[in-house]
């Protein structure tokens, strides 16, 4: 956990120190627009999304307990805040376009060459083009598990969720996801 949340997380629970919890929020900005951006895509209220994250976090620091990640409860809050506003404008729902956004988004790689980053970065939309048309709910436990890489258990709790529940999400998830990826796939 890095210094900075370590030391917003032990004042906010005691004093709720602003600076502080700034501090926490600017650290962690870059994880709460990528899981905003992975659940709800790319649309014009993506910051909006973001910024309603980042205040749902700061308003439950008092009841981070410790007992996971620090990145894990951040994502957990984040993506429940995403998954609400996906069910809610399901169908404006948008993939993120070629280029857009790579560094933000954590899929930048430096060691590759041009021809590499062009087919990852096609690839990279082809799969958010198929995460888009998946239920907000599938494409949650997707990006949560796969993606953010949270375990069964953490996954279920970022949702509010069985485990169960989750690994049934999972399967029509990736089953959709399969069948979607297919002709991408198959042309490669």
């Amino acid at each position: 956990m890095a210094e900075c949340g370590q030391r917003a997380l032990s004042q906010t629970s005691r004093t709720w120190d602003a600076p502080a919890v700034d501090g926490l929020l600017r650290e962690q900005r870059p994880l709460i627009i990528r899981t905003v951006a992975r659940i709800c895509g790319r649309g014009p209220d993506l910051p909006d999304i973001a910024q309603d994250a980042a205040v749902a976090i700061a308003r439950s620091m008092g009841r981070f307990r410790g007992e996971c990640r620090l990145t894990t409860w951040v994502v957990s809050v984040a993506a429940r805040v995403a998954i609400k506003h996906a069910r809610r404008n399901r169908s404006r729902t948008r993939p993120i376009a070629p280029g857009e956004g790579v560094d933000e988004l954590g899929v930048a790689c430096p060691e590759e060459g041009p021809v590499e980053t062009l087919l990852r970065r096609e690839f990279v939309h082809r799969l958010e083009e198929a995460l888009a048309v998946l239920t907000p709910d599938h494409r949650a436990a997707i990006v949560l598990f796969h993606i953010e890489g949270l375990s069964l258990l953490e996954t279920a709790e970022a949702v509010g969720s069985s485990v169960g529940t989750v690994k049934s999400r999972l399967h029509y998830g990736r089953r959709e996801l399969k069948r979607l990826m297919e002709p991408y796939l198959e042309g490669q």
